[in-house]
C-alpha cells in the first residue's frame, strides 16, 4: 500500500546489487510485482462474490477442480482478466518515474523517458516531441479499440444481478 515514489530507493538500491541496474528486466519485474498487488485485491473480490451454486451444479455433474477452474471459473472472470490486462497495459506504457530511475542509457529508456530527454534546460525542439508524443499514442490506442468491447463488457460484468 506504500506509494511507488516511497520505494523507488530500495529497489534502486537492489537493482543495483544483484546486477539489473540499467536493464528492461529490472524494470519488467518492478512492474510485475507492483501490479500484481492490485490484481490480486480485484480479483480476490470479484471471486468472493462468485456464485458458489455455479460450482456446486459443476461438482454435482462430475466436474474434478481443474475443470471446474477451466470450464466455470475461468470463463466467468475473462471480463475481469481482461480489463486488468487493459489497465496493466496503459499503466506500465504511461509510467514515467521508475524507468527514469532505472534506465539510464538511450537504448534501454522507455519512450516517456525518451520524449522528456528531448527537451533541453533552455531549450525544446516542439516540433520533434510533438512527433514523439503522437507516435507513442498509437500503440495504447491500438490497443484500446482491439480490446474495447472487452473493457465495457469487464466494466460491467458485475452491475445486474
Amino acid at each position: 500500500m506504500l506509494p511507488q515514489e516511497a520505494l523507488i530507493y530500495p529497489l534502486y538500491y537492489v537493482a543495483k546489487e544483484i546486477g539489473l541496474y540499467n536493464t528492461q528486466l529490472s524494470v519488467i519485474i518492478i512492474f510485475t510485482v507492483i501490479q500484481s498487488a492490485f490484481g490480486t485485491y480485484l480479483l480476490a473480490s470479484v471471486m468472493g462474490t462468485f456464485p458458489r451454486s455455479l460450482l456446486e451444479a459443476a461438482a454435482l455433474d462430475g466436474a474434478g477442480k481443474w475443470t471446474v477452474l477451466w470450464r466455470v471459473v475461468f470463463p466467468n472472470l475473462r471480463p475481469t482478466l481482461a480489463v486488468l490486462l487493459i489497465f496493466f497495459f496503459i499503466w506500465t506504457w504511461n509510467e514515467f518515474l521508475i524507468p527514469l530511475v532505472m534506465l539510464i542509457d538511450n537504448q534501454t529508456q522507455t519512450i516517456p523517458v525518451a520524449l522528456a530527454s528531448l527537451q533541453g534546460d533552455r531549450l525544446m525542439d516542439a516540433p520533434t516531441t510533438n512527433a514523439g508524443s503522437l507516435i507513442s499514442l498509437v500503440p495504447a490506442i491500438l490497443f484500446f479499440l482491439i480490446f474495447q468491447r472487452t473493457l465495457a463488457r469487464g466494466i460491467t460484468a458485475g452491475a445486474e444481478k
